[in-house]
């Protein structure tokens, strides 16, 4: 299960956390992907990522591109971008390189099912 939360509400009560928890109660087959970081309240953000933490499975934040970002960007130039605002900001230093952004996320996923795929073959 892909959960798809905006980083500026609560995980632990978040709508889809919740429907999650129905499909897979101990949350072993999902992976929570964070996005709207910069849309946090500055200062929230190690509560963000305690909170990621605390439900114990995979998470992901990515940054994703608004309407003007859109129009004004080339998708390669918007993850450029979105390097940098991790990297700019200390507060996402906490979190694992590998955990930050589009371009990780999709590898991630990638490498993910390829294990089903293979688990799942004679």
């Amino acid at each position: 299960i892909l959960a798809v939360v905006p980083g500026n509400v609560d995980l632990q009560t978040s709508e889809i956390i919740q429907m999650a928890r129905e499909w897979d109660a101990h949350l072993k087959r999902t992976v929570v992907v964070i996005t709207k970081p910069d849309l946090i309240e500055k200062g929230t953000e190690q509560s963000l990522i305690k909170q990621a933490e605390a439900l114990n499975v995979p998470y992901h934040i990515v940054r994703c591109r608004g309407q003007q970002e859109r129009d004004k960007y080339s998708p390669t130039e918007m993850r450029k971008l979105e390097n940098c605002f991790f990297l700019d900001n200390k507060v996402w230093s906490f979190v694992t390189p590998s955990q930050l952004g589009v371009e990780t996320l999709q590898s991630r996923l990638s490498d993910l099912l390829s294990l089903k795929i293979k688990e799942a073959l004679p």
